[in-house]
């Protein structure tokens, strides 16, 4: 999920408001907000989130996993950013591979949960001027740690709406 400066197009999402203590309310409700979405007792067939719709992208689950890789790539460049002086950074994480082996629902729920606590967890350790820090992008660009926190929870709304919409297209 690219840094976002400006509001998606594609989910919407403006980073200019969300401060820390947003980015982490964020992270802590993706968990809740996948489930939610993913896990309803009215489907006949709950094996629906792994369908991919028929306009093609990924599975509602596949962009559950999307959004766990996405957090935890954030996470990570983050914790690197608050460690080490400019340190090199990707918050992009590479597009999981849907096909294969389909991890089950409670997986790719436990994924998000796991993703989302350690964003969380970063960005509430943080304090103060710690914001400021930055990391090296591989462009040779900068970015703050401010930046970080709220890629990641790009990551996680992007991908949820996504996921929305996967699923009501497969419904």
């Amino acid at each position: 999920m690219a840094l976002p400066d400006r509001r998606c197009p594609q989910c919407g999402f403006d980073p200019a408001p969300v401060s820390p203590s947003d980015a982490a309310v964020a992270a802590r409700s993706y968990p809740r907000r996948f489930r939610g979405l993913l896990v309803r007792p009215d489907d006949e067939d709950p094996e629906i989130v792994h369908r991919r719709p028929p306009s093609g992208g990924p599975s509602a689950a596949g962009h559950a996993i999307a959004a766990a890789a996405g957090m935890n790539a954030a996470a990570a460049a983050l914790h690197r950013v608050r460690v080490a002086d400019e340190p090199g950074v990707d918050p992009d994480a590479p597009p999981p591979a849907e096909g294969g082996r389909v991890p089950s629902l409670e997986a790719v729920l436990e994924g998000v949960g796991v993703a989302a606590g350690a964003l969380a967890g970063v960005v509430e350790a943080m304090h103060g001027d710690e914001w400021r820090r930055a990391g090296r992008l591989a462009d040779g660009g900068r970015v703050v740690a401010l930046e970080l926190a709220r890629a990641g929870v790009h990551a996680g709304i992007h991908h949820l709406r996504a996921a929305e919409r996967a699923l009501a297209e497969v419904r």
